[in-house]
């Protein structure tokens, strides 16, 4: 028992960088610095074997000092927004980074290729199109485009046939012809300024050297675009349309700008199970009724301004409802970590009690009754009622005067008026006890 006892003391004693008990600093994961974003930032090659690269994100661990015990406490951090554009700037500045495999597959998907020689970044040229097997021209131009509307548009450009006409459009119809609108700027003929002027003229086509889907180049015909050399700049640019692969992080040798670590909350034990002194051996064994309790501290993630890995830590006795299991050595996920019922599926809002959507409202506080020993100031006071002559009365109804003369020979009797006041006898009774004790209550008070 004494063995529980020290656990159990150790655990409100955690010592962590702070003598608060409600609160503790958790040491953050190899790799972890701060500054460089909400949550700081991290170097994924000091992280070393520590940490899980996964979509955006990082899985490591954190630790705190519970009763002279190092224990781990999963932490995750995603990566921030603009972590991707910081890793790729990186990749341009160390040359070798680009042989590791993730990073080689971040460039492959933007097309990029280092040329050693020159110096330079290469990218397929976005303004390159493919042939589509056939070329295409007009009486107007020698030059073969790689598409009839391409040598429709031309004409435009080259307008040579009348000089007094200002070409407007030439729009490609029926797959072969082009027709070219537009008006005349000076006097011609018959025609005057502002006049309207339509033309139109058959596209040639003529079979192309390179096969369809192909690219045409100073060198040849090749199947992919043609190069088009970047600045570094550009090249970052370039790597960023795409999702920086999972791996990447952890050959990037610069801080990546991370988001608000998230510690799962855990249970760390702090002693062997012990007896519940409360527990009712007449009812079944539940987590409000068990045999067992087992001291330990609730870690949750309590994070404040400037300090991401503050923790709150409780002291508990968690219920052990089965007495031959074994005890718990090493910390475990909190029941509710998850906010579901196996810890993993999110709770239904709607279906949430209101005192737990709504924790610090008057109505949702748990009332203490506290026994309150104080003593009041007492004061004797003798009372003495002693029967004033006239006023205690016969029991009888008494006689009216005789004013018979004056009423005329007529007699008046209090019988009547005796008769009501003896029905609320009890009454009257009871209000004079009640108008005592309020004055020996008045009395007392002062």
């Amino acid at each position: 028992m004494d063995h529980h006892f020290k656990g159990l003391i150790a655990a409100l004693a955690l010592s962590a960088g702070s003598a608060f008990a409600g609160y503790a600093q958790a040491v953050p994961p190899a790799g972890w610095s701060s500054g460089g974003g909400i949550g700081g930032s991290f170097t994924g090659t000091k992280a070393a074997n520590g940490a899980t690269f996964l979509s955006s994100s990082v899985s490591t661990n954190a630790s705190l000092n519970v009763g002279g015990r190092t224990v781990s406490m999963p932490a995750t951090m995603r990566f921030a927004a603009n972590a991707p554009r910081v890793a790729a700037a990186a990749i341009m500045m160390n040359p070798y980074l680009r042989g590791a495999a993730a990073i080689a597959g971040w460039l492959g998907l933007a097309g990029l290729v280092y040329d050693a020689t020159s110096g330079l970044w290469t990218t397929p040229d976005p303004d390159s199109s493919p042939s589509s097997g056939y070329l295409y021209s007009t009486a107007y131009t020698n030059a073969p485009f790689s598409t009839a509307s391409e040598a429709c548009a031309d004409f435009v450009a080259n307008n040579n046939v009348i000089s007094q006409v200002t070409v407007l459009s030439a729009v490609l119809s029926n797959g072969d012809t082009c027709v070219v609108t537009g008006v005349f700027n000076t006097r011609y003929g018959f025609r005057e300024k502002g006049d309207p002027w339509n033309f139109d003229f058959r596209v040639a086509r003529t079979v192309d050297s390179c096969p369809s889907g192909w690219y045409r180049s100073p060198a040849g015909c090749t199947q992919t675009p043609q190069p088009k050399t970047v600045t570094p700049e550009q090249a970052v640019e370039e790597i960023i349309k795409h999702p920086m692969p999972a791996d990447a992080p952890k050959h990037i040798p610069v801080p990546l700008p991370v988001e608000q670590p998230n510690i799962q909350p855990v249970f760390i034990p702090t002693g062997d199970p012990v007896t519940n002194p409360n527990y009712d051996p007449s009812s079944p064994a539940s987590p409000s009724n068990p045999p067992q309790v087992q001291p330990g501290v609730e870690v949750k993630p309590a994070p404040a301004p400037g300090s991401p890995w503050q923790v709150g830590t409780t002291p508990v006795n968690r219920p052990v409802t089965d007495p031959n299991a074994p005890p718990v050595r090493d910390p475990q996920p909190l029941p509710d970590s998850g906010g579901g019922p196996s810890g993993n599926e999110p709770k239904d809002p709607d279906k949430t009690d209101f005192c737990e959507k709504y924790p610090t409202v008057i109505a949702c506080q748990e009332l203490k009754h506290e026994d309150d020993d104080t003593k009041l100031p007492e004061k004797a006071i003798d009372l003495d009622f002693n029967p004033i002559p006239g006023f205690q009365g016969a029991k009888s109804c008494p006689a009216f005067p005789n004013i018979g003369n004056a009423l005329g020979g007529r007699q008046i009797s209090w019988q009547p008026f005796c008769d009501q006041l003896s029905a609320i006898s009890n009454l009257l009774l009871a209000l004079a006890w009640l108008y005592a004790a309020w004055i020996l209550y008045s009395s007392r008070s002062d």
